[in-house]
């Protein structure tokens, strides 16, 4: 008899529980289906969380979420979502409403906890990819429309997800989540990010997506692509470039170049010139993606660049040493892989990171470490493929872009070849622009159109008609060329109009001309070979070829260093 009289009392406890659960309502309607049921039909979701402003935070997905629950639990208003895992989180933005956000992997569910201010309390809407999270304060947003989610009672939720304790001030308990390693970071940032489709908000959401909680970090250096190396500016003072028309375009943070070869008066030359961007190379590290594209002054100054050479003469007309600096700024460049260009898609670095890079994948609980690491080992390798991929789509699209360039260089020259004999041998400015067939299909992929104009002043040259002497002169360049190929082998035809006054003396007008071609031959590599010769000159002139290899590197960047 005792034992019926206690079923029976706690049959009637039961009983009476059900009115308090009968309190919280379905979020969304769904199929009369057993929670286990719709467990065994479901995969693991992929969530991103994105605080879209102060007062609403956006959980997208694949698909919409049918059987999210939120309740109140103390001063915290918590969302679970069944069988997800979070795979990126903005967090960036300050909220009146609430201070913090918690986010924890209960099992196979997400908990997504806010602690709300004084007086504020949150809501849940549904939408076609997800869902949102909207906070006001607790005098604009009632029992009625946000579903009983009011601080001290428990929220709407749908009877597919975990049921919260019944207790508001108590906190449910939380399942320890698995440890998701990221691949080795550079620079304190993860190589590895989620990588959603670009969201509506510009370069900024697009940061953010890429890098979660580390956006106004990311260094200009993460789009570093192998364009080829621009022609030193030291050597083009001194005329031993391989092309006359010099090519403008953005300088890597050091290159160097190694030239041999006959030059323009038929005498046998060999240089080294080193090229070096300060701004790059000092402060490169502090300079970021946003402040890159946001700030002119900042891309004038990361495109500034230095140089220093020297060459000799080694034939019996010309034993001369000369050495040259160079100071060459570039005013704007279309082929920047740094500067942001969503229109372009998959041609932009960023945006085909964004597009192509392969989410963390899901690691189980319990899974062993060495198993951890052997699983982000591969999504490392899998995303360095990718990245190398965008990489070189970039290059293709950017090697022969629109471009503009202004440079100033003097010179220095010993006649008889030593160290102490260097006197003042005038200087050059010049500029050089680029015309890279933006918007005409069958051209803008392979060729550019160079147009240049240089003043040389006081040269100090070999007299063609008197061995072993000098005379000086100042000389005007006028020019364009034409290059057609592709980032790994293009060829140059250019024609230059260059009218040589001798101090003193007679004044000369050529025609100078010249074919060439240019090969990348590995990372950061390149070869260059020019001949030609000149018409219409009275001074004896002689035909000449030259070549030269071109070495430069840029910082290492993100998603797969580069060399």
């Amino acid at each position: 008899m005792k034992k019926t009289t206690r079923l029976q009392a706690g049959l009637l406890v039961l009983l009476l529980a059900l009115p308090a659960a009968g309190r919280t309502h379905r979020l969304f309607s769904s199929a009369a289906d057993s929670a286990t049921d719709q467990r065994q039909t479901r995969t693991m979701r992929l969530v991103r969380i994105l605080i879209t402003s102060d007062q609403m935070v956006t959980i997208t997905t694949e698909s919409a979420i049918s059987d999210a629950v939120s309740y109140i639990s103390g001063e915290r208003y918590v969302v679970v979502i069944p069988q997800a895992v979070v795979a990126g989180v903005n967090s960036d933005l300050a909220s009146r409403f609430f201070t913090n956000l918690q986010i924890d992997q209960r099992g196979e569910d997400v908990a997504i906890s806010f602690l709300l201010k004084p007086g504020s309390v949150g809501r849940l809407e549904p939408k076609s990819n997800g869902l949102s999270v909207v906070f006001a304060a607790s005098d604009r947003l009632t029992s009625q429309n946000t579903g009983g989610a009011v601080r001290g009672e428990p929220a709407a939720f749908s009877t597919a997800g975990p049921a919260p304790s019944d207790s508001v001030n108590e906190t449910p308990a939380v399942a320890p989540a698995p440890k998701l390693d990221m691949p080795a970071p550079v620079n304190g940032l993860p190589n590895s990010a989620a990588a959603p489709a670009p969201q509506p908000g510009g370069l900024s959401a697009l940061l953010n997506n890429l890098f979660p909680g580390a956006s106004d970090k990311v260094t200009a250096d993460t789009t570093n692509v192998d364009l080829s190396v621009p022609e030193s500016p030291a050597f083009t003072v001194l005329g031993f470039t391989p092309n006359t028309v010099i090519r403008p375009g953005s300088p890597k943070a050091f290159a160097s170049s190694l030239l041999s070869g006959l030059d323009q008066n038929g005498n046998f030359q060999s240089g080294l010139a080193f090229d070096f961007t300060p701004f790059m190379l000092i402060n490169g590290e502090n300079i970021t993606i946003k402040d890159y594209n946001e700030h002119y002054l900042t891309r004038l100054l990361s495109r500034t660049q230095f140089s220093f050479a020297s060459t000799k003469g080694a034939s019996a007309d010309d034993t001369a040493t000369r050495l040259a600096a160079g100071l060459n700024i570039t005013l704007w460049d279309k082929g920047d892989p740094r500067v942001y260009h969503p229109q372009r898609g998959d041609d932009d670095v960023l945006q085909c990171f964004a597009n192509s890079l392969q989410l963390p994948p899901i690691i189980a609980p319990n899974t062993p470490q060495a198993d951890i690491d052997k699983i982000n080992a591969g999504n490392k390798a899998t995303n360095d493929t990718v990245a190398d991929a965008c990489r070189d789509r970039a290059r293709k699209a950017n090697w022969n872009r629109s471009s503009w360039v202004f440079a100033y260089a003097p010179s220095w020259i010993s006649k008889a070849g030593d160290t102490n004999g260097y006197k003042w041998n005038g200087g050059a400015v010049w500029t050089s622009v680029a015309y890279g067939f933006e918007g005409i299909s069958s051209l803008e992929r392979i060729a550019q159109l160079i147009f240049h104009a240089r003043y040389r002043s006081r040269e100090r040259a070999p007299d063609p008609l008197n061995a072993g002497t000098f005379l000086t002169q100042n000389s005007t360049f006028f020019g364009a060329r034409f290059r057609a190929g592709s980032p790994k082998f293009g060829l140059n035809f250019e024609d230059s109009f260059i009218r040589t006054r001798i101090l003193g003396g007679t004044t000369d007008t050529i025609n100078r001309f010249s074919v060439g071609a240019e090969a990348r031959i590995s990372n950061n590599l390149y070869f260059v070979i020019s001949s030609g010769g000149n018409l219409g000159a009275d001074n004896g002139q002689k035909g000449f070829v030259l070549t030269s290899f071109k070495y430069g590197f840029n910082p290492k960047s993100q998603f797969n260093p580069q060399p």
